[in-house]
């Protein structure tokens, strides 16, 4: 096999965590006994230009973006990293502990700060969320904005560049907020209001370009299961992905997803799968 080019978001990995992220790649490469070799891409624009350019062999994908791609014929799933217990992944709406905002009856002219137009967590879930509770998101804001990341959208809410903003936490079992995109700036805790919780999210897809025969991407996959099945792999996983495990791809985990945002996408809430 040739070597591969595995595309991640830089942001997705920490700089403490790269060299989990190589450790881990390699040892997918040493299965493969093909070299596996991370490719790192700006943003979620960036990493899904590059798989529609066939710049990427194996991806990691966040769900929006992976149903993006899977819709163009482009992204066919390997694997995915489930997440349960302490790590279940919402999205979250949230403003400062100081706002008069409360509660999304007071959004109407608020400015908002998302992540980008294929984060789930931080611009699809909540505006579906919101259409859900009535608030017609196409029009309601005094003005939007993209800041690229989830802590970025934490500071723009911090430093008065927005009303409110959207990101991702993590909930315990009963679920209890138990960090979110706010946990690694100091003070910002203390500093925040969650205004809405949303729960339907779910986990990223590892994913093989379609150029790849389908003798490759089982290849590929076994690799992957292989080595986050060890025990040094287990807690790598755990690290880099958030995940106690990788395991293969379901699609009745994606299936209500995926029908709420072309429902979503054909009123007009998003644009990330025009």
């Amino acid at each position: 096999m040739d070597p591969l080019a595995f595309g991640v978001v830089s942001h997705a990995v920490a700089a403490s965590e790269l060299p989990l992220l190589d450790e881990f790649l390699s040892a997918v490469s040493t299965r493969l006994g093909a070299p596996v070799r991370p490719y790192f891409c700006s943003s979620y624009d960036d990493i899904a230009a590059r798989m529609m350019a066939g710049a990427l062999d194996v991806a990691w994908l966040p769900p929006i973006v992976f149903l993006g791609l899977e819709l163009r014929g482009v992204a066919v799933p390997l694997v995915t990293n489930p997440r349960g217990g302490e790590a279940r992944f919402v999205s979250v709406l949230m403003t400062s502990a100081s706002s008069a905002i409360r509660t999304a009856a007071s959004l109407p002219g608020a400015r908002v700060a998302w992540v980008e137009r294929w984060s789930a967590s931080g611009y699809v879930i909540p505006r579906m969320g919101l259409w859900a509770e009535g608030i017609d998101v196409r029009m309601a804001f005094g003005g939007e904005r993209f800041f690229g990341s989830h802590e970025a959208v934490v500071r723009a809410v911090l430093g008065g560049k927005a009303d409110v903003g959207a990101t991702y936490a993590n909930t315990d079992a009963l679920g209890r907020i138990v960090r979110g995109a706010w946990s690694r700036l100091v003070g910002a805790e203390e500093s925040i209001r969650i205004i809405n919780t949303w729960n339907d999210i779910p986990s990223d897809v590892f994913a093989a370009h379609g150029n790849l025969s389908s003798r490759e991407r089982i290849t590929v996959c076994n690799a992957m299961l292989d080595a986050a099945a060890s025990p040094r792999g287990r807690g790598l996983v755990r690290r880099i992905f958030g995940s106690d495990r990788l395991s293969p791809w379901s699609l009745e985990t994606y299936e209500p997803l995926r029908a709420r945002v072309m429902e979503a996408a054909a009123l007009g809430l998003l644009d990330a799968l025009k």
